[in-house]
């Protein structure tokens, strides 16, 4: 790598930045306690054997092939694919003989800030492979990094086979996984406990998974182990020598032996790109713990962009602890933001288990086997499952959360009372696709537009691709557009009083007039009203749904009639002569001669319907005379009488 003149202005703003940065590392610092990934990612025990081995170009594309070993007739227990990518939200792809295997963020198990601007942050990407492996066993494979538009400042990099393997003839081998969380700045100090018990009379392997350790003198890695020396790594291994860096460790452990691959030796130290290292000799025999530092020359960095990459560790040995099942509900699962996912472990019968879930954060419980999460942003959990002999099994669980569909807009349409023409309209915001939408839990659709709907409340459900969904609750209001209205005539009149109404409705189909305990359906009836009073005339529009219709009245005003009935012949055996007077409530009689002279008048009130005593017959002459009565009702309606009388004597 050449090296670089550094120019003041590069020296002012490398201080600022070293500046933010050590501020940075002390919040990391302060927060690895509480990190969403802990440094044990996966522990187990089996009969069997385990391989790793790794491709680097050094920030670049490339190919190489990779060297592993699988025992012949053994099944794969657990393969997984590492890779790691610079930056926010990168996304890229690694062939592995020739199979695309995509690393994006639903596959990052690790997220790492970095001294290095450039390639801030780090994410730790992990692939499950196990069925491809299966599929295509083989002691060699073809590794490709594929270009990505961003390089060599973004883009996936690194990959990393790791394999298990399954033989019942091979005796018991002990595996961890260790994921570095620690902020990068040239310095990776490692204190890990809770392992099972680690029988030193057989090889230990310790092997590291990094990145960059090139040719250049600041870019050389010290490499400590329970504080003994085990040498300095750089370069680039013989996988990849093309590109002059990137230093891995390649092996495989089976029959309590450890083997080194490509040009890794299992002797007990590192050195340049011999990345794996037997360090049984620094153990206590049944160890629990230890420790392991990472230091490169030049830190502090002196140039962040010279900068190496920790990504994880692996240790293989031979442990007195017995397998025993456990398995996971899920390893790698999916929620919607604020919903609840249960989350599980089953374990054998055989033995008594307890467990430890971290990080301890956003689970109904933290020492149980299916605690609920609760969370809504993406966690790496490991369970710890705790067996009877104080042995114990890591395994992984990765809760991927997606954020819930929103809506932009949710418009409703009134519908028009008796019919189905309210409609509903919803618009999604979610890039998530494909998204579908639903009604009241009816049949997905891809349009959010739901048509010929009668007023009511409904929920619309909008599911994005991940399977979340989000319901809106939206009311149809209706509006009637009948209405009813009539007009009659005559609107009063004395009794019996033939009424003529005129329908003027408007939108109505079917009609209901009421009057007088009587109904009738016509458009436009004709009704008679016998009888003095005031009525109520109603009439009922409707288009045939039950409750769409209007509803309107008119009063009507009935007058009792004028009834004036008087004798046109008479005797004196009548005695007196008298009218008969209805309807009135004031009446002036007057009585004349047929040449015009009035002999007799007279005038009254009447209390009620009945006869009226005028004049007495006997004082009035033999002859025919003429009478005129004028009557008035209560409502100060009147009307004029006239007629002629014959006395007869």
């Amino acid at each position: 790598m050449k090296k670089k003149r550094l120019r003041l202005c590069d020296f002012v703003n490398y201080c600022k930045m070293l500046l933010r940065i050590n501020i940075l590392s002390l919040v990391v610092f302060l927060c690895l306690g509480t990190s969403y990934s802990q440094l044990v990612f996966i522990q187990d025990s089996f009969n069997g054997g385990i391989t790793g081995g790794g491709f680097s170009t050094g920030m670049g594309i490339g190919q190489g092939m990779v060297d592993v070993y699988i025992e012949p007739n053994s099944t794969i227990l657990r393969a997984l694919l590492f890779a790691y990518s610079a930056g926010p939200e990168t996304s890229s792809l690694v062939l592995l003989n020739g199979e695309p295997f995509y690393f994006n963020p639903s596959n990052i198990i690790q997220v790492n800030e970095q001294i290095n601007q450039f390639y801030t942050p780090t994410n730790i990407h992990v692939i499950d492979i196990t069925d491809f492996i299966e599929n295509n066993p083989s002691n060699q494979y073809t590794i490709e990094t594929i270009s990505h538009p961003e390089m060599p400042f973004r883009g996936v990099f690194a990959p990393y086979m790791y394999i298990e393997y399954l033989n019942p003839i091979l005796p018991l081998v002990n595996t961890c996984i260790i994921i570095n969380n620690q902020f990068g700045n040239g310095l990776s100090v490692n204190n890990i406990q809770s392992l099972n018990p680690i029988n030193v009379n057989f090889p230990v392997g310790f092997s590291i998974y990094s990145d960059r350790h090139s040719y250049h003198q600041n870019e050389r890695t010290n490499v400590e182990f329970n504080n003994n020396y085990l040498g300095l790594v750089y370069g680039a291994d013989n996988v990849n020598f093309n590109w002059s860096s990137g230093v891995k460790g390649h092996f495989y452990y089976q029959n309590n032996t450890l083997f080194g691959l490509d040009d890794d030796v299992p002797n007990n130290t590192m050195n340049e790109t011999d990345a794996l290292c037997d360090v049984s000799p620094y153990l206590l025999n049944n160890a629990t713990g230890l420790n392991f530092n990472l230091t490169q020359i030049s830190y502090p960095n002196v140039l962040p962009s010279q900068l190496n990459i920790f990504l994880a560790y692996f240790l293989t040995y031979t442990s007195p602890c017995q397998p025993f099942e456990a398995n996971l509900l899920t390893s790698d699962t999916t929620a919607c933001s604020n919903s609840p996912l249960q989350l599980g472990i089953t374990v054998s019968d055989t033995i008594n288990a307890t467990y430890d879930w971290l990080p301890q954060t956003n689970l109904s419980c933290y020492n149980c086997p299916n605690p609920v999460f609760l969370g809504d942003s993406t966690t790496n959990y490991t369970v710890r499952i705790w067996a009877s002999d104080s042995c114990s099994k890591v395994l992984p669980v990765r809760v991927r959360v997606f954020p819930q569909p929103s809506f932009e807009r949710v418009t409703p349409t009134e519908n028009v009372c008796g019919f189905q023409v309210g409609a509903i309209s919803g618009a999604s915001a979610s890039l998530s696709l494909p998204i579908s939408y639903t009604l009241n839990n009816g049949v997905p659709q891809n349009s959010g537009t739901f048509s010929n709907l009668e007023a009511g409340i409904y929920t619309i459900t909008v599911t994005d691709a991940n399977g979340c969904s989000k319901d809106s609750t939206v009311q149809i209001l209706e509006i009637n557009n009948l209405q009813a209205a009539f007009s009659v005539n005559p609107s009063s009149g004395a009794a019996p009083l033939t009424v003529q109404t005129q329908n003027n409705s408007q939108n109505a189909t079917q009609y209901q007039w009421f009057w007088e305990n009587q109904s009738s359906t016509a458009f436009s009836p004709n009704i008679t009203l016998d009888t003095a009073g005031v009525y109520t005339l109603t009439l009922v529009a409707s288009n045939g749904t039950e409750h769409c219709n209007d509803t309107t009245s008119a009063l009507i005003f009935v007058e009792e009639a004028f009834v004036v009935f008087a004798y046109s012949y008479v005797t004196d055996e009548a005695g007196v002569y008298q009218i008969f007077l209805s309807g009135v409530s004031e009446y002036d009689y007057k009585i004349y001669t047929l040449d015009g002279k009035l002999i007799y008048q007279k005038s009254g009130s009447v209390e009620a319907a009945g006869t009226v005593d005028l004049w007495e017959i006997s004082g009035v002459a033999s002859g025919m005379y003429v009478f005129r009565v004028q009557v008035k009702d209560n409502n100060g309606n009147e009307e004029e009488v006239e007629g002629k009388v014959v006395v007869v004597r």
